[in-house]
């Protein structure tokens, strides 16, 4: 069975979102189980999860905005606990608002490539990666900033 037209699919990798001979994308239903996928389509899909170029959009202002707020170029390990912990968290997050959106995004035509809907990722393996993206940025906020920043 196919879906007549285009879909929007992650990264938009062949691996992720086979074609038949006649240019349409075979369902979700069709498509071979996460078991047969190489690590690098399933480690894609896991980056994807993270929503890397929301991300890149909120690590863009961070750094002048800590400059602003210093009067200067921030000293130490501020800087990388900042921006990494930062990415980290914003990825925790956009990785659990994929498990939560899930039955969603396998409704909508725009969104059937994801990860979870096009089966390449588990519901429960997406939820134990933001819950750990969750916990690794936290620890490296509080390691680097302090644990009152780390908790906002």
């Amino acid at each position: 069975m196919s879906v007549p037209g285009r879909v929007n699919c992650v990264l938009r990798s062949a691996a992720l979102c086979p074609t038949s001979g006649d240019g349409s994308v075979t369902a979700v239903a069709d498509r071979q189980p996460s078991a047969t996928r190489s690590a690098a389509t399933v480690a894609r899909a896991y980056l994807s999860l993270t929503k890397p170029r929301i991300v890149e959009l909120l690590l863009v202002t961070t750094l002048p905005t800590m400059m602003l707020a210093a009067g200067r170029f921030p000293a130490g390990w501020l800087v990388p606990a900042t921006l990494g912990g930062g990415a980290l968290a914003a990825g925790a997050a956009n990785a659990l608002n994929c498990y939560f959106d899930r039955d969603i995004d396998g409704l909508m035509h725009r969104t059937q490539g994801r990860p979870l809907p096009s089966q390449v990722v588990t519901p429960r393996a997406a939820l134990v990666f933001g819950l750990v993206l969750t916990v690794v940025s936290t620890a490296l906020l509080s390691w680097g900033t302090t644990p009152r920043a780390a908790g906002l």
